[in-house]
């Protein structure tokens, strides 16, 4: 539930502020919007403080009421192009309620048309603002932030093209008047649903990172917030609302108040997005920031040690890998040896086992030889004999 608290209860806190404006001309009633308090505006967001710790709880809540936003802004576009639709059929006379006349049916269904855009177009952007997209894709950036207009576009364009190029035999006065109501509708439109202050996911990280869980302001109406309630663009002010960074801009305050950014040393670009912090909101910061000096120059020495451990291992396993390798060689000389002295008694072996060979072709080859030899005697002879028989035949039977 929201609590209401007066600018006197919230004196305790402002007293820290670093730097004030003007004093506030209007008594102002502040209403919480988070049900946990957020520090003081001057107080700067500890990396480590509750808040960061539950961001990603925070986070998820934005993307569930982003996406139930989205289902809804979707509801009403699809009612819108149902009611361009409607529009179209009682132009063309296929629709007639008979209560009432052509004219005043048609025009009824654009201007719901036209509500229903708009209304669709609200809740995209507020679900943009709780659950942006990046913005490195120019293009799909755009986009993503204006569907609204793009929707719009689809809820009228269609009907005027039919009204105008398409149907050349409708009434001219009809035609007229259905004409210039879409087209304005289509002009007021667009420039509802465009959106002109987009949040980008980078944008909206860089505000939470800088100023995590410090409390602003922001009135009703507009699109900044505050870290002052004293800023002098609150003066006249009676009713404020606070809470964290993120609360402001899922509320539609996606800017930070450049005299705020100034007071508080707090870079902006040119359209009021947090760029990045010029320094420190408060001394708190300056001890945050000198422990993580402290915290690093420790790791720097940690690492130090580490490294120079790591030197002196990398030295002894570089040595003992010369040794080993010292070894290996030794090992190897030793083979080469060996398998040469072993190649030597081969060589040699192989040598006698020749001559043995070249020994024992001779002999046998002298005594194949010398069986040669008798084997032809013999064959002589017996060619000596036969010859001899042949003649004694011969003579016997008188063969000349």
């Amino acid at each position: 539930m929201a609590e209401k608290k007066t600018p006197e209860q919230d004196a305790p806190e402002k007293k820290a502020a670093p730097k004030k404006t003007t004093v506030s001309k209007t008594p102002k009633t502040i209403t919480k919007v988070d049900s946990a308090a957020p520090s003081s505006p001057a107080a700067k967001p500890a990396a480590k403080s509750a808040a960061a710790k539950n961001a990603p709880a925070a986070s998820e809540a934005d993307k569930s009421s982003a996406k139930t936003k989205r289902i809804l802004a979707i509801v009403f576009w699809v009612l819108a192009i149902a009611c361009e639709v409607l529009a179209l059929l009682v132009f063309i006379g296929k629709i007639d309620l008979r209560f009432t006349s052509q004219m005043v049916q048609l025009i009824a269904f654009l201007v719901i048309d036209f509500i229903f855009v708009v209304i669709g177009a609200q809740f995209w952007k507020r679900a943009n603002h709780l659950d942006p997209v990046s913005e490195q894709n120019k293009v799909k950036f755009w986009l993503w932030n204006n569907m609204g207009v793009i929707v719009c576009c689809f809820a009228f364009i269609p009907f005027l093209i039919y009204v105008l190029f398409v149907d050349k035999e409708a009434d001219p006065k009809m035609k007229k008047v259905a004409s210039i109501v879409a087209a304005v509708a289509l002009v007021l439109g667009i420039g509802l649903s465009y959106d002109w202050n987009p949040v980008s996911q980078e944008g909206k990280a860089q505000a939470e990172a800088t100023l995590g869980d410090t409390s602003v302001y922001w009135t009703q109406f507009g699109s900044v917030y505050h870290l002052d309630t004293d800023c002098q663009h609150l003066n006249r002010s009676s009713e404020l609302f606070e809470g964290t960074v993120s609360s402001a801009i899922g509320a539609g305050k996606t800017r930070l108040c450049k005299t705020c950014a100034k007071n508080f040393n707090i870079e902006i670009d040119e359209n009021g997005a947090i760029t990045s912090i010029a320094a420190a909101l408060t001394p708190a910061a300056e001890e945050a920031s000198e422990a993580v000096s402290e915290a690093v120059e420790e790791v720097t020495e940690a690492v130090s040690e580490v490294a120079e451990e790591v030197t002196d291992a990398a030295e002894e396993a570089k040595e003992e890998a010369s040794e080993i390798a010292e070894e290996i060689t030794d090992a190897a000389e030793e083979v080469k040896e060996e398998a040469a002295d072993a190649a030597e008694e081969v060589k040699e072996e192989a040598s006698e086992a020749v001559e043995e060979v070249k020994e024992e072709v001779s002999d046998t080859a002298e005594e194949v030889k010398e069986e040669s030899s008798e084997v032809v005697e013999e064959v002589k002879e017996e060619a000596v004999d036969t010859a001899e028989e042949a003649n004694k035949i011969a003579k016997e039977i008188g063969y000349p």
